[in-house]
């Protein structure tokens, strides 16, 4: 069936919504598997294969947002594979200008540097917000620590773990590991004992990781809110809006921004050019007004 046959019985954007994707060859798809933060249970890559085998020609493709794609899938045979993805319990990825797949790093449970639980954060922004229209895509991301290895500044919204290091001077013996170990020398010996520059220090927690004594702890954790992020032929750097933000309250912003977004944001025009128009203060007050989080 060619495209002029078939745009006479399907819409391409609704089809796109739903995480099917029109190929550069006009009779084949490709159809968009959802994974937050990139985490799939291993059972289920043997069912994503055999539907490569049997509707596809054996091919996956990895994508930039942690998902998996089946190219190569004929018109007539998108129902059938898509039924059989769904009872694997697969679900299929949002395209188009919609909230599209939250991703993340490993985060505390996997990685020793993860601060917070950002494949479990992640997989709760999904549950809330995946695939809402929207004026154009809108793409978050969860890093667990200042290494931003899932790039939150990228995106629309973007979050990273962060932790705040208090000493107990009683439980230091002034060794020094801390003062050696901080990449940002945040730390100084003054007197026998560690001093941080709040200016200099990143919350990465190294200090708190490092220590024998265990004198280093964590006084607060929480999440850095980036909003206004995007890579692309015009990439920009989020803004940094709030600082120690808890799981409850990061929902809570990204509802908040979806709202204004929807309510102010012109047809194509990125959350980042809203932010552009509109002005950052003007976003800070409607997303963190009565909020009891530290503000930037």
């Amino acid at each position: 069936m060619t495209k002029a046959e078939l745009s006479l019985h399907l819409d391409y954007a609704a089809l796109k919504s739903g995480g099917i994707i029109m190929q550069k060859d006009d009779d084949f798809f490709s159809i968009r598997l959802n994974f937050p933060g990139g985490k799939v249970a291993a059972d289920k890559l043997s069912r994503i294969q055999e539907v490569a085998n049997e509707y596809g020609r054996s091919e996956i493709r990895l994508t930039a947002r942690q998902g998996i794609e089946i190219p190569w899938i004929e018109f007539r045979k998108i129902d059938a594979a898509r039924r059989a993805l769904s009872e694997a319990g697969l679900s299929l990825g949002a395209c188009g200008p919609r909230f599209r797949a939250v991703t993340a790093c490993p985060g505390s449970q996997v990685c020793k540097l993860g601060l917070v639980n950002s494949q479990g954060f992640s997989a709760r922004i999904d549950k809330g917000f995946k695939g809402r229209l929207l004026p154009h895509k809108f793409k978050i991301s969860v890093s667990g620590c200042p290494n931003s290895c899932s790039k939150p500044s990228e995106n629309e919204i973007g979050f990273m773990g962060i932790v705040e290091p208090e000493l107990d001077s009683q439980a230091c013996n002034g060794c020094g590991l801390c003062v050696d170990t901080c990449k940002e020398s945040a730390i100084s010996l003054q007197d026998g004992r560690p001093r941080r520059s709040s200016e200099r220090c990143l919350l990465c927690g190294n200090c708190i990781q490092s220590c024998p004594t265990e004198a280093w702890k964590a006084r607060r954790t929480g999440y850095v809110v980036f909003a206004g992020g995007r890579m692309g032929r015009h990439p920009v750097l989020g803004e940094r809006i709030a600082d120690f933000v808890d799981e409850d309250r990061g929902i809570k912003i990204i509802d908040l921004c979806l709202d204004l977004y929807n309510r102010e944001g012109r047809r194509r025009e990125r959350f980042g050019d809203l932010i552009h128009r509109i002005g950052l203060e003007k976003l800070k007050a409607e997303v963190l007004s009565g909020s009891s989080e530290d503000r930037t």
